[in-house]
């Protein structure tokens, strides 16, 4: 049965005439819908019915059939039960029924513009989407039973070819792993490394300057391109916010290359003073333009506070690496116990660095040789991709109002590469290239405004 549906945005007014009281309604076993907030990019799958486990499995054997593979996680899944939008999957998701929700969010500016016509619309995105839904569908029809409600699953796709999930209680497992990776590598290194546990301390106190001051930063360099979504006074506002996304984005990204290249160079280098000053007025700026948030508020405290005490820095290579690992799995443990959904971020890949750590410090402790920095770099290679791939998606989906989600990220590529870091020798080089690209990441958000500019309100 094909149901196309209208007035979603006014309160999901087709999907409640329909699921309200349609006489086939009862017929209707499984969903498979569409949307579209955009003219392109990939089409992701970001909501299911509850307890999804059978969903996701029945998914997973029609995505690795589709067109151009299959994008999805249980993060975004559990971020959009979380958020107050519903969508027309949003009515019969209420009423027990199991499907999927599809749609493609990339070139935002086409989003209910005078642009979005069907010369302009990516064809791509339109294969992509209708060959998952095409395959599900099929899936759907040839299965024994329609899945039903059992549990949620913790899944994610791997580079968009495969789904690859396991049941949240299977976390604690492999933070379990995890954790005795890193004391393999903390054991070897301290032996032979000279690794110490207050150096690893002082790894992970990195890791929260970098996070604090990444949401400072982020922060203000966000609401340089215009308002939060919040504080739109029209939908044309909000319209035209969405069109300034790619430049959000890379304002974004750029000054969270900033931070971390500070930190490769070697953030108590610098004046404290001037850093901690930097930081509180870029605090004081990004509440004045975009409001008071409690969260930039409480990052700035921290991130003046440790960069006013240099003393707190890493000063090994071994200790920056084993602090920020050990960062990463206690927010995974947090995140385990509270949200198993959205743990994986940190889990997996806190479980990626930790047995890296673990096979390097046990071929080479000194961390100076092939063989040890190969399988390093393999494991950053892998799991920095896999992070960027999901960074693009989650930032067009919240980056608008949350750009220090890209931060977060961030920290986890940092733990990847972060024995792959420069010697200190370039540390001069590495803090100019870092200003140079905070500068550039504000440019690009000020050029939004230029480049997309408001437009005043359309009146009745």
């Amino acid at each position: 049965m094909v149901i196309l549906t209208d007035g979603e945005e006014l309160n999901l007014d087709g999907a409640r005439a329909f699921w309200g009281g349609h006489p086939l309604r009862d017929r209707i076993g499984a969903v498979v819908n569409l949307e579209a907030r955009g003219g392109g990019g990939r089409a992701m799958m970001f909501e299911t019915g509850r307890g999804n486990a059978g969903t996701i499995a029945l998914f997973a054997r029609a995505g690795a059939r589709a067109t151009g593979g299959v994008s999805s996680n249980s993060l975004a899944v559990f971020v959009y039960e979380a958020m107050p939008n519903g969508t027309d999957f949003t009515i019969p998701k209420d009423r027990g029924v199991q499907g999927v929700n599809l749609a493609f969010i990339g070139r935002p500016e086409q989003y209910h513009a005078p642009v979005s016509t069907p010369d302009a619309l990516d064809q791509g995105s339109v294969q992509h989407i209708g060959s998952q839904a095409l395959e599900t569908a099929d899936t759907l029809l040839r299965a024994p039973a329609l899945p039903t409600a059992t549990a949620n699953l913790v899944y994610a796709d791997l580079f968009g070819r495969i789904i690859v999930g396991h049941k949240p209680v299977a976390g604690w497992a492999l933070l379990g792993l995890a954790f005795l990776g890193l004391g393999v590598a903390v054991w070897r290194a301290r032996s032979h490394a000279g690794l110490t546990f207050a150096d690893a301390g002082r790894g992970a106190v990195d890791g929260l300057w970098f996070l604090s001051t990444g949401l400072v930063l982020t922060q203000l360099v966000r609401v340089l391109a215009g308002p939060l979504s919040g504080r739109a006074d029209s939908a044309d506002a909000y319209y035209t916010l969405l069109a300034r996304l790619p430049w959000m984005e890379a304002g974004a990204a750029l000054t969270v290359l900033a931070v971390a290249l500070t930190l490769f160079g070697g953030r108590t280098r610098l004046d404290r003073r001037i850093v901690a000053g930097a930081i509180a007025v870029a605090a004081v700026a990004a509440v004045i333009l975009g409001g008071v948030s409690v969260i930039v508020i409480g990052a700035a405290v921290i991130a003046v506070g440790l960069s006013l005490f240099p003393g707190l820095a890493a000063r090994s290579t071994w200790g920056s690496w084993a602090g920020l690992i050990g960062l990463i799995l206690i927010l995974g443990t947090a995140a385990q116990a509270l949200a198993p959904e959205a743990a994986f971020l940190f889990v997996w890949t806190g479980l990626l660095a930790a047995l890296a750590a673990a096979l390097a410090a046990v071929l080479d402790p000194g961390l100076t040789q092939p063989r040890s920095l190969a399988p390093t770099a393999v494991a950053a290679v892998l799991g920095a991709g896999w992070i960027m791939a999901q960074a693009h998606t989650v930032f067009l989906g919240i980056g608008m109002d949350l750009p220090g989600v890209l931060v977060l990220l961030g920290m986890l590529v940092l733990m990847l590469v972060r024995p792959l870091s420069p010697e200190q020798g370039l540390s001069r080089p590495l803090l100019i290239a870092a200003a140079a690209a905070l500068i550039l990441g504000a440019g690009f958000s000020v050029a939004a405004q230029v480049m997309e500019p408001m437009v005043a309100a359309r009146t009745a």
